[in-house]
């Protein structure tokens, strides 16, 4: 009770079964012919890349492709390492997620540790702004955002030449900071005066 398809070449088709004494429709298959290979490819990919949250491993046009968002660029790195051991079986379409900058932006605001700077993520930069109390304050909180900065992502459409990023005069930091003017310094020396009235 068993028919067996050979078929000649990848792609769709469709397998329809007629009741040979009224010839009416009896069943309808939709037959989706792939490389046996690649549910191999899945599993080993799912193997390699399982502990990485927020991706998506499927077969979609005879290729094998990763999807999704993720947090960290090095786990970025690591899909893209895996997905080249593959060839041209496997594909990724993975990018940074934008909460990944968000959560960054927080990190960097609570190592600066002062309510008066304000700490934002926009398109891939780190703006800081508000008040410092002393020039040294101002560089210390842009050496903090330039630390906690993640690596550049360079995309297959920028290495292509698809896409042109303008590239900032900075290291994706923008400071903003303000600095407030300092009290003014009591005299170097006191000089008391005791005088004495007598009508």
């Amino acid at each position: 009770n068993m028919i067996r398809f050979i078929p000649k070449g990848v792609g769709f088709a469709t397998l329809t079964i007629h009741d040979k004494r009224n010839g009416k429709i009896v069943a309808e298959y939709r037959l989706d012919i792939k490389k046996s290979k690649l549910d191999k490819v899945v599993r080993e990919m799912r193997a390699l890349l399982g502990d990485i949250e927020g991706i998506n491993i499927k077969i979609v046009n005879n290729k094998v492709v990763v999807d999704g968002q993720i947090l960290l660029p090095k786990d970025l790195a690591r899909i893209y390492n895996v997905v080249q051991q593959f060839g041209d079986q496997a594909s990724s379409l993975v990018t940074l997620s934008p909460i990944a900058q968000k959560k960054i932006a927080e990190f960097i605001a609570r190592d600066i540790n002062n309510p008066e700077i304000e700490v934002r993520s926009i398109n891939d930069k780190i703006i800081l702004q508000g008040w410092a109390n002393d020039p040294d304050e101002k560089v210390r909180a842009e050496i903090i955002a330039k630390t906690y900065l993640p690596d550049i992502v360079i995309e297959a459409a920028e290495e292509k030449g698809v896409i042109k990023k303008r590239k900032p005069a900075n290291d994706g930091v923008i400071n903003l900071i303000n600095v407030k003017e300092a009290a003014p310094k009591p005299p170097s020396k006191m000089i008391q005066l005791v005088v004495h009235y007598v009508e």
